[in-house]
């Protein structure tokens, strides 16, 4: 996914009824992109060769 500029992050808060300060556009579009570019790497995750895993523990257990 391309980086989004300024502009269209906001336009984006504008669109979900959030406040935007023009001053903070640069610096909210750099965070953005950056948790953009961190999902990212979740996109081709191999599955088919990982065995399922619990992560809740029974109470007893803790």
């Amino acid at each position: 996914m391309p980086d989004l500029t300024p502009e269209e992050v906001g336009a984006l808060l504008k669109s979900l009824g959030l406040p935007a300060d023009p001053a903070d556009l640069p610096e909210v579009a750099h965070r953005v992109n950056a948790v953009n570019e961190a999902l990212s790497a979740l996109d081709h995750l191999d599955l088919d060769t990982t065995e399922p895993a619990s992560v809740f523990w029974l109470q007893e257990e803790a």
